[in-house]
């Protein structure tokens, strides 16, 4: 694989962006029965969208440090409406719809929500989302990862490394094949969990 065939793999998330598009549409398209969880379903739609953009042109820029944060924050579009679809108190919608703090709410079992426990219900759905997770929080909290990124191969014998402020072309070609497959498998999770939904209110 080089870098075009990289490009092509993603340029796939404006069919995905499409997909989504369209699934709005499905949402609205009786505006007389839109519910609550709609409005989230419809919120996570719009943000989704919006990140696959930004994904898209990082990656194409070669700013894949920046890039990486976004994975994270589309699993937490995923982890985030999921944890509507588990939840067994009606209240809780009403307590997303009011900008409460998701990890705050304890349901009607007394489990709270916080990442921890969404991500574990989420894997009875998707086997492969706590190893993502894990993985993609640690390139969003502050830690080796970062400190290794601004450290390269020193011409100098006698030294250990370089350091390389500024640099961010630092990813090797298999390192951002693997960041732009995990963020399409992630993107697609959501379509599933949100197209799921449409098609149960459908029946």
């Amino acid at each position: 694989m080089n870098e075009k065939d990289l490009f092509l793999i993603i340029d796939k998330l404006d069919l995905l962006s499409k997909d989504y598009e369209n699934l709005a549409k499905n949402i609205m398209k009786n505006d007389t029965q839109v519910m609550k969880v709609d409005l989230i379903a419809l919120s996570v739609l719009n943000r989704a969208i919006s990140i696959n953009n930004a994904f898209k042109t990082l990656i194409k820029e070669n700013n894949t440090f920046a890039a990486l944060h976004l994975i994270r924050i589309q699993m937490d579009n995923l982890i985030k409406y999921n944890s509507i679809l588990i939840a067994e108190d009606d209240n809780y919608i009403d307590y997303v719809l009011q900008g409460e703090r998701i990890n705050s709410f304890k349901d009607l079992n007394n489990e709270r929500f916080t990442d921890t426990y969404l991500v574990a219900m989420l894997s009875r759905t998707f086997e492969n989302i706590s190893n993502l997770y894990k993985k993609y929080c640690g390139h969003i909290h502050f830690g080796k990862e970062h400190l290794e990124r601004i450290k390269s191969i020193s011409e100098n014998k006698q030294a250990q490394f370089r350091i390389e402020i500024g640099n961010f072309e630092n990813y090797s070609l298999e390192e951002r094949k693997t960041f732009v497959t995990d963020f399409i498998i992630i993107s697609r999770y959501l379509f599933q969990r949100i197209d799921g939904w449409v098609l149960a209110k459908g029946t």
